[in-house]
């Protein structure tokens, strides 16, 4: 099993921000498009039959002066969802492992997510945890890393893991 280089990565995702900062030798990063609230408590059962998710809301970023071209979060201590900006296409080769971590810039500020491992196209959304300090982060920031693991590298590509 290898990694897929990172400037090969990106031509698996859609709605890349900025190509040239988030391609990494072995991976990209990724970035949030949208943070919501936990609202309603949900319900989740064994049959599925009184499954009901979590009511959320959307939480909008404000501009720090008018000349702000982005808005910030300012996230107290809690959890809450995010959204990436970054999507998965459907053309992800079978047996690939796609493994999203949290960044260092975001551990070493008090907060994180879990690693996933994603199975399936689309839309990213993951439970951000942020610690006792909260934090701000800035619309579009680069928070997680994506990286793919795969067996159809071939040994003269540098695949050997």
């Amino acid at each position: 099993m290898g990694k897929r280089q990172g400037i090969d990565i990106v031509d698996f995702l859609k709605d890349v921000i900025y190509k040239d900062k988030q391609v990494l030798e072995d991976g990209a990063h990724i970035t949030v498009k949208k943070v919501f609230n936990f609202r309603e408590r949900g319900n989740i059962d064994f049959g599925g039959g009184e499954y009901k998710e979590c009511e959320i809301a959307e939480i909008n970023p404000e501009e720090r002066s008018v000349d702000d071209k982005y808005g910030w979060w300012r996230l107290e201590e809690g959890e809450y969802l995010i959204e990436y900006n970054e999507k998965l296409k459907d053309s992800i080769p079978e047996g690939d492992i796609i493994i999203i971590q949290p960044a260092k810039r975001l551990i070493m500020n008090g907060a994180y997510h879990p690693t996933l491992i994603i199975g399936e196209s689309g839309c990213i959304r993951t439970i951000l945890h942020v610690g006792e300090n909260g934090i701000n982060i800035k619309e579009n920031a680069r928070i997680s890393k994506l990286f793919i693991l795969t067996e159809n590298i071939r040994e003269s590509e540098g695949g050997k893991f």
